[in-house]
């Protein structure tokens, strides 16, 4: 009896390995940012992002009459442009090396600045 789980195991282990596939892909991190009121989110949050994890932000200008963008300056991401209102860019990107980081928007770097953060 011993010998037929033992043998059903070591079957069902095989036939797993083989069904994975080799170097799945990692679900990708979406971030949201709302460009309102001079901050994005109301508070510009921390971005707390993992090495080899891919990342898409979404920069949304929801500030009428305000252009905004959106600036990580070390790793060079950046907005293709400013944003006027109602428009909204996707930066894909993927962490590559752990650090910490600031992000701005360079319109408004005093008031619209926050920090990011790549672990392991």
């Amino acid at each position: 009896m011993m010998v037929v789980f033992l043998g059903l195991a070591g079957a069902l282990f095989i036939l797993e390995a083989f069904e994975k596939p080799q170097g799945e892909i990692k679900e990708v991190r979406e971030i949201v940012l709302v460009a309102r009121q001079m901050a994005y989110n109301t508070d510009n949050p921390p971005l707390i992002l993992k090495v080899g994890q891919p990342v898409r932000i979404i920069i949304i200008n929801e500030d009428k009459g305000m252009l905004h963008d959106f600036v990580i300056e070390e790793l060079d991401i950046s907005t293709s442009g400013p944003l006027e209102f109602g428009q909204s860019e996707v930066i894909n990107f993927l962490p590559v090396k752990k650090g910490k980081y600031e992000y701005f928007c360079s319109y408004h770097a005093k008031m619209m600045r926050g920090k990011v953060v790549i672990r392991d």
